[in-house]
């Protein structure tokens, strides 16, 4: 009963991060999307527009594959401002097993990191 407990709660802990106490917060991206396999992957959605840009990195919750990155956001200033983007890796150092994601997150005035939102980009 206990390994059961443990794989729900880990499949659906991604799912969680974004929540608070009261219920689910508002988080800074939506509608989501992942096309691509074996190394080369594109990530698009929407991101709450800000003039600082959007940070992501990419790992498996062992070892980081690309350190820090940074998208602008082009457009006017309005609530939500669709973005895509393309990840290479390259195939040697993909992993064997386990599941690669990609962190999206801002960064607020003293640089720390906020709305962190993970997105799966393939398992292994």
């Amino acid at each position: 009963m206990r390994i059961l407990l443990m794989s729900v709660l880990l499949f659906f802990f991604p799912l969680m991060v974004n929540a608070d106490i009261n219920g689910v917060k508002e988080t800074e991206f939506r509608n989501m999307r992942v096309s691509g396999e074996n190394g080369t992957y594109r990530v698009s959605g929407e991101v709450k527009w800000n003039d600082k840009g959007v940070f992501y990195t990419v790992e498996d919750g062992h070892n980081e594959y690309l350190r820090e990155q940074r998208i602008w956001i082009k457009g006017k200033q309005v609530k939500w401002r669709p973005f895509s983007f393309t990840i290479q890796i390259p195939l040697v150092k993909l992993p064997e097993n386990g599941t690669l994601m990609v962190y999206l997150y801002k960064r607020n005035q003293n640089g720390e990191i906020e709305n962190e939102y993970p997105v799966v980009l393939e398992r292994f």
